[in-house]
């Protein structure tokens, strides 16, 4: 017998009895053609038949098994008997025959196989095998090449839902209790691809091990095994870490539901490898953990690198506030003279000299000041070219320019701060 790998494309079904059967032989029909029943029965005097069922649609690992799957298994026996080995599944070119699969039937929701187990089986007798099977200690597990289609659950997974068997079919038997109904096993052989969508499937149908030896195979016996993925994950050039990664996560989330620790140097062993070989970027590990705020940033050593300098040029931290604050004040001196300088040479001085020889606000000034205020260089250039167009200013310099405007006439020798007959104090001008 070789290794018990299950070849790619390949699925078992291993089912088992739950309760107490009512049908017989008699009730579930015989399918293979007559005269394979006639040469597989010859030379036996008292044929003795199995018969095991399944609840369908059957909701197992891999996925659900629906009606049409195994309406289209029991199919095939219309041409041909469907043989089994008592000794479990043996991947060979031609694995033996030591009891065959005849007959089947559907009712209530329930597969019914029929299931012939001859006196010889395939090289050895069969009579410690009919033994264990009249003892109810033997379950099934059938294997096909089978087609399906991918579903979202209601939690939005990715459920296959097979539904039809293309080829391979066999019923083999396998140890009592090494399955749940509806098992899946998909063992791939070490350095195949490995069928995520399959192992998530897996996972999600409680179908892994959290403990066992960390050799071999990512799926072994129907079960993702945790430890292998860890040990895959501790070498840094393994392919598909971060599949790898989030089957671990989904194994630790299931388990933890459960009350199951994880421990915390494998934890630590995760982050570290996904943030090594580029998975998950470590600020967002940092921000995940609420951490991030103790992270140091590529800006953070920019600053170090600046605080450095400025020591260099200025002393301790305290003289160089010190000196920003001066820089700061004496350039916002500059910038004030200089708009100053701006506004005085287009707009005039401050204070102007009215018909009466009095100095008075020159309103010109004051809202260019308004307006320049702050700016330097071209933005000074334009803010004293808009305030040219301003029109507050056009209609003051206006006003300046005509010789009998308000603020040009002498108000009968009363002071500035009184009011004129026009209701505005000397050298205002009412807009």
């Amino acid at each position: 017998m070789s290794a018990v790998n299950i070849p790619d494309g390949q699925f078992e079904l291993v089912y088992r009895n739950e309760k107490t059967l009512s049908e017989t032989p008699d009730t579930v029909p015989t399918l293979i053609p007559k005269a394979a029943l006639n040469e597989l029965q010859k030379g036996d005097p008292e044929p003795y038949y199995k018969i095991e069922a399944i609840d369908i649609p059957a909701n197992g690992t891999g996925g659900i098994y629906e009606p049409e799957f195994f309406q289209s298994f029991i199919n095939v026996m219309k041409s041909r008997p469907i043989a089994g080995s008592k000794r479990g599944h043996e991947w060979t070119s031609r694995p033996s025959s030591d009891f065959y699969t005849v007959g089947a039937k559907i009712q209530d929701n329930t597969a019914y196989f029929k299931i012939y187990i001859p006196p010889q089986g395939d090289p050895t007798d069969n009579a410690a095998f009919i033994r264990d099977a009249r003892a109810n200690i033997v379950n099934f597990s059938l294997v096909t090449a089978p087609e399906y289609n991918v579903q979202k659950d209601k939690d939005g997974n990715d459920v296959r839902h097979f539904t039809s068997s293309k080829g391979y079919e066999r019923n083999d038997a396998v140890e009592y209790g090494a399955g749940a109904m509806a098992q899946i096993v998909n063992s791939a052989s070490q350095g195949r691809q490995l069928d995520i969508n399959l192992a998530k499937s897996l996972i999600n149908n409680g179908q892994y091990k959290t403990k066992g030896n960390s050799d071999g195979e990512i799926i072994q016996n129907g079960f993702v095994m945790r430890p292998v993925l860890r040990a895959m994950l501790s070498h840094a050039d393994v392919e598909n870490k971060s599949e790898l990664s989030e089957l671990v996560s989904m194994i630790d989330r299931k388990s933890n539901s459960g009350g199951i620790k994880v421990e915390l140097n494998e934890a630590y062993e995760l982050v570290k490898n996904s943030i090594v070989n580029g998975t998950v970027p470590y600020t967002d590990v940092a921000k995940n953990c609420g951490i991030d705020k103790f992270i140091r940033t590529e800006n953070d050593d920019k600053n170090v690198e600046l605080v450095k300098e400025l020591n260099s040029l200025f002393g301790s931290p305290a003289d160089i506030i010190a000196s920003v604050k001066a820089m700061k004040a004496e350039n916002e001196s500059v910038s004030k003279v200089a708009v100053e300088n701006a506004v005085v040479h287009e707009f005039g001085a401050e204070k102007i000299k009215i018909g009466s020889g009095e100095d008075v606000d020159n309103l010109s000034y004051t809202r260019a000041m308004e307006l320049c205020n702050g700016k330097s260089g071209a933005e000074l250039k334009t803010a004293i070219e808009n305030a040219a167009k301003d029109p507050f200013i056009m209609r003051f310099r206006s006003e300046q320019a005509d010789n009998m405007s308000q603020v040009n006439v002498i108000s009968g020798g009363k002071t500035g701060t009184e009011k004129n007959s026009l209701g505005i104090g000397s050298g205002a001008v009412h807009l």
